[in-house]
């Protein structure tokens, strides 16, 4: 009987052994495997992806971390690639190297990554488009903001920077956005860096398996890209997530209690006074976030965070640099302000507010 089931299950029309499935499984898997692997060549041949270094800009520093000096890496995101480069005093500048800022007067600004300009090449940022035009009076602007960095942060940079030089700048660019304004006396102290690049500290390994990945394998990319790029074109994904700004501009933020107003204006006079007893003159620019322009809703309040900032300026008698009226142009024109997927400012928009920042700090121009 057992020979007779065994001749049943060998005939074209019986059972197919267990081994039959396993050899098919694996058979597919090798296929899978192959066309994987003859992928991954070819996108490497035709140049299709970079093969980045593992190795990132950020170092330990600071509160919690800053930029490495001396550094060139390039950056590729889902829509966009661009180049971040440093000096030596490990501030983004237009090509890694020394600046020679003891042989010329310079302005230094302060911000977080839309200072900074995540997604864009140096001179695409508002701050390269501010300095190359800075430049025809021969003066030098030294970005010193880092993406992520709250108040506390950022201060710490500027103190640092001007503990280790000879001259302070001749004026402090202060940066606020909502998000800044709002968590202020935030410090990523949960943060660590490993070879070069930001992890959280309670899970870095995984996070770090991940970014091997986005940086080895051409093939992560090609379908990480390829799906980014079919939500935007068939999908109408939403560039940023709006339920965050809800939360930003609503009239319930704790910013808006007198005891967090309070103190967060107090850390900015003191700030105050540290820039002036250098010999520096404070000025502040408010920077809008562009999904603030398509929240219309009544609870919510996007003008709360300019007035705020003004009104000390004006009490303390200190220039004041609302960049809101000429980006709400160029929204009301139906200009595109944001990088496709992202949150931070392109290319034409930084255009406008570098040559916006020129015509309000130029030498001789209207700086009160």
């Amino acid at each position: 009987m057992n020979d007779v089931n065994a001749t049943r299950n060998e005939t074209p029309g019986g059972t197919r052994p267990a081994t039959g499935w396993a050899a098919t499984t694996a058979i597919i898997l090798c296929t899978l495997a192959a066309c994987v692997v003859l992928l991954e060549m070819g996108l490497r041949v035709i140049g299709r992806y970079p093969i980045n270094s593992l190795q990132g800009y950020f170092a330990q520093g600071s509160i919690a971390y800053r930029l490495r000096p001396n550094v060139s890496r390039t950056i590729k995101w889902p829509t966009t690639t661009f180049t971040v480069n440093t000096d030596e005093m490990g501030f983004r500048a237009r090509r890694p190297g020394p600046r020679g800022l003891d042989s010329r007067p310079y302005y230094a600004v302060l911000g977080s990554s839309d200072v900074f300009g995540n997604g864009l090449d140096y001179e695409k940022t508002f701050i390269g488009v501010f300095a190359e035009k800075m430049e025809r009076h021969g003066i030098e602007v030294v970005n010193m903001a880092v993406g992520g960095h709250g108040l506390d942060e950022q201060t710490s940079i500027f103190e640092d920077h001007a503990a280790s030089v000879k001259d302070p700048p001749r004026v402090l660019l202060i940066c606020l956005n909502p998000l800044v304004i709002s968590l202020y006396d935030d410090r990523h102290e949960g943060v660590v860096v490993r070879n070069g690049n930001l992890f959280p500290k309670d899970n870095w390994k995984m996070a770090y398996v991940r970014m091997v990945l986005q940086n080895k394998s051409t093939v992560y990319c090609f379908f990480r890209d390829s799906i980014r790029h079919i939500q935007l074109r068939y999908f109408d994904r939403q560039d940023f997530d709006m339920s965050f700004y809800f939360d930003l501009y609503s009239q319930m933020n704790p910013i808006r209690t007198s005891t967090r107003m309070g103190d967060f204006l107090g850390r900015l006079a003191d700030f105050e006074k540290d820039i002036r007893s250098l010999k520096a003159r404070p000025v502040y620019v408010y920077c809008p976030f562009p999904a603030g322009f398509d929240l219309n809703r009544p609870e919510l309040d996007t003008q709360f965070f300019p007035v705020l900032i003004d009104q000390h300026c004006k009490a303390e008698g200190i220039q004041f640099i609302n960049l809101e009226p000429a980006l709400t142009q160029l929204h009301d024109k139906g200009q595109k302000l944001n990088i496709d997927l992202d949150g931070h400012f392109n290319g034409p928009t930084s255009r406008v507010i570098g040559e916006h920042l020129y015509e309000s700090l130029k030498p001789g121009g209207n700086t009160e």
